[in-house]
């Protein structure tokens, strides 16, 4: 009996196994379709028009606090045609970047409504949609390693996109550039180009400033047109004459899905009073969205349709503002497109270190923004900024600058660039952190992050190392590396016109007896440690110096040495060259405490590299042995099948 009970439960745990196993493939099987779908020619008209959507998992929260704006004091109509607030209808042929000519459309619709451009602007969405699945290094060498990779044969015209990926990759200032730089898309997925990489970063008319993601919610798209100018969103379209009505050009799907969703557009206006007899099928009540589209300008609206208010498959509502380009640098770690985020009841503090290397010239860079990612919203936060910091401890091991922390407030889940009342200098070579605390008291604070992630149609990578980024858990600050992660905090900078040299020294003056050789004693911060170093004498036929800041007695006489670090601070040491033999024996002792420590130098990076072949070793008879046992658990199932038979 007992037998019978164990071997019930047996199969019942067999079965669980079984239908855990069916709705992954489940799930993975609508992915797919979802994908095919997005990417599937559409036809319209006649003509076959194409979408690019691609979902991801990532949902933005809803807001706990309401719209300072009734509803009671917004206009029931508005067509930025009628005011010519709106640029012109684009075509995104036969591609799947439809994402791209959204966010082109958003960024277009906000400069037009801060007058910085006028209707016949024309930005780039070639531009945007190559360098985000062809990212190069950013300037200042701070992404190393950040790539974006493409897989399954797909390339950047037929792989589709998403809000989340574009605008992550703009807030690393590649982009945004008129079509003067780069070109209008191709006609067709199958006429890729290859653009060259210097037209990726320094080519920028404008950049992003901050991005705002919200549920679908009426009132709120409204407020976003009215601030911003225009809304991207997706949806699902399905080419029938239930769903659209030509005649109207006219969209109500009551059997859509946001998890089918495979096209972006642009929300650019309303109507609280359109007609809902306009659809083929009529919706409860009157009011519909006026959409721009990218299939060129077809239909009776030359390009625009509208779309009903209780269409059920609008999803990744987002609202975005752009500037024009101010910054000279943008200090960032974070250069993949990752939609992840941690979360931490209450209180999160974390941390970016970065040194100061943009101007070449060796002048300061002022701080002027900080910019931060948070998935929470309305999430109170707090920024301090340190210099000086000494490389490898924590972010505050150096100087606080801003006694009084920079304080504000998030309201949707986005990107914010909070600008700094007073400047902040910076030296070259110095190194400097942000400090950012989030708080949202009984309230789980989430803060985006960088993640290497892998999916079946792309592969996320990230180039974290030690040292870049940092939490504060339990008293303590903890490298984030560690975690595999990097926060999303930039620093954006301007170039001064200063220079805060960085105290540098030699000793005043320095005998030496001909024929001797030494090195010569530098004090020098541990911010330029690593930094390259410039030696100079003043008479080489009297004291010579080489590159590594040896200097050897040639003749008697006197000489200057000068030092100068690649950041342009200088030291010099006057030395002085005698036949005194009394000072020999010193300086012998000297010189073999030098080789000697040289020699332990080497030694110790021939071990770490000992060290590091011995574990790449293991891994390879691990990973050996990984199959051999792989293998011989296959021969064992197989004997007893044909044990069974």
């Amino acid at each position: 009996m007992n037998d019978m009970i164990l071997m019930k439960k047996e199969e019942k745990i067999g079965m669980m196994i079984k239908m855990e196993e069916i709705m992954k493939q489940i799930k993975f099987i609508i992915i797919i379709f979802v994908i095919i779908i997005s990417i599937i020619p559409i036809e319209v008209y006649g003509v076959k028009f194409h979408t690019g959507y691609s979902p991801l998992e990532y949902k933005p929260e809803k807001r706990q606090e309401e719209l300072l704006r009734s509803r009671a004091y917004r206009r029931p109509r508005y067509d930025p045609r009628d005011e010519g607030m709106i640029t012109s209808i684009k075509d995104q042929g036969e591609t799947e970047a439809c994402w791209a000519f959204s966010t082109i459309a958003m960024a277009e619709a906000n400069l037009l409504k801060q007058s910085l451009v006028d209707k016949n602007v024309d930005l780039s969405e070639h531009h945007l949609s190559y360098f985000m699945y062809h990212s190069s290094n950013d300037p200042l060498n701070n992404t190393l390693g950040d790539q974006t990779v493409l897989k399954n044969h797909l390339n950047y015209l037929n792989a589709g996109g998403n809000y989340y990926f574009s605008f992550q990759f703009l807030s690393g200032f590649s982009g945004l550039v008129n079509e003067e730089t780069v070109s209008s898309i191709p006609y067709t997925y199958k006429e890729a180009q290859t653009i060259d990489n210097s037209l990726q970063f320094n080519h920028n008319s404008y950049t992003l400033k901050n991005t705002y993601y919200s549920i679908y919610d009426i009132e709120t798209i409204k407020d976003f047109i009215e601030r911003y100018g225009a809304v991207g969103m997706s949806y699902q379209y399905v080419n029938d004459t239930q769903t659209m009505n030509f005649e109207h050009n006219a969209i109500y799907n009551p059997d859509g899905d946001v998890d089918m969703a495979n096209h972006s557009v642009t929300i650019v206006g309303w109507d609280d009073d359109y007609d809902k007899n306009n659809f083929t099928i009529s919706p409860q009540h009157n009011g519909a969205w006026l959409i721009k589209n990218s299939w060129g300008e077809i239909g009776s609206e030359s390009g625009y349709f509208w779309m009903s208010y209780e269409e059920p498959s609008i999803t990744d509502v987002v609202a975005a503002e752009f500037e024009k380009a101010k910054y000279d640098y943008n200090y960032h770690y974070d250069g993949n497109l990752s939609p992840t985020y941690i979360s931490i009841e209450d209180e999160l503090t974390y941390a970016n270190v970065y040194q100061v290397k943009g101007n070449d010239l060796g002048y300061d860079e002022l701080l002027k923004a900080v910019q931060i990612a948070v998935q929470s919203t309305d999430t109170a936060y707090s920024i301090q900024i340190y210099r000086n910091i000494k490389y490898g401890e924590d972010p505050t091991s150096g100087t606080l600058v801003n006694q009084q922390p920079i304080k504000g407030k998030t309201t949707y889940s986005g990107l914010y660039t909070i600008e700094l009342e007073e400047p902040i200098t910076l030296a070259q070579g110095d190194y400097y952190s942000i400090v950012v605390t989030l708080k949202k008291p009984h309230h789980a604070v989430k803060m985006f992050v960088e993640k290497y992630q892998d999916s079946y149609w792309v592969e996320l990578k990230s180039g974290m190392k030690e040292n870049q980024s940092f939490y504060y858990d339990d008293g303590k600050w903890n490298d984030l590396s560690y975690e595999n992660i990097t926060a999303r905090i930039k620093g954006l900078t301007v170039n001064a016109k200063t220079k805060s040299a960085f105290q540098i020294s030699l000793p005043d003056t320095q005998s030496m007896t001909i024929g001797q050789m030494q090195k010569m004693n530098i004090d020098i911060p541990s911010q330029i440690t690593h930094s390259k170093l410039t030696w100079q004498s003043s008479q080489p036929d009297v004291v010579s110096v080489d590159d590594n800041g040896y200097i050897k007695a040639v003749s008697l006489g006197e000489a200057v040495i000068t030092v100068t670090t690649e950041y342009g601070s200088t030291a010099s040491c006057l030395v002085k060259v005698s036949d005194n033999k009394s000072t020999n024996h010193s300086n012998d002792s000297t010189k073999y405490v030098i080789k000697q420590k040289t020699k332990n130098n080497v030694q110790r990076t021939t071990q770490n590299i000992v060290e590091t072949f011995d574990t790449y070793e293991i891994e390879r008879y691990i990973f050996l042995m990984c199959i051999g046992l792989g293998g011989f658990f296959l021969y064992i199932d197989k004997q007893k099948y044909l044990y069974k038979k």
